[in-house]
């Protein structure tokens, strides 16, 4: 027997809703199969799926700067050896 579907409602950013969405799809799911995956792992695990953590100096810095050269180049990098190498002759 098939139990009671319940909705769940949240508001997110729209940009954040299309790219989840475009990634998912490529996946083969749905954002509702993403979130009902989500669920159960939490259910399973009895703990949060995903290790959260706070970043340090030096990641933050890291993270800034890969996100500036990012942004001068609008992101037109081909692949990641690309971006990499950017990062690399900074």
């Amino acid at each position: 027997m098939k139990s009671a579907t319940e909705m769940i409602h949240t508001r997110v950013d729209s940009a954040l809703k299309k790219d989840a969405t475009a990634i998912l799809s490529e996946f083969g799911m749905s954002m509702s199969d993403a979130m009902r995956i989500f669920l159960s792992q939490i259910v399973r695990t009895k703990s949060f799926p995903l290790e959260l953590k706070i970043p340090n100096e030096t990641t933050l810095a890291a993270m800034e700067e890969t996100e500036a050269l990012i942004k001068a180049k609008k992101g037109k990098f081909n692949n990641a050896e690309e971006l990499f190498n950017a990062l690399e002759s900074k």
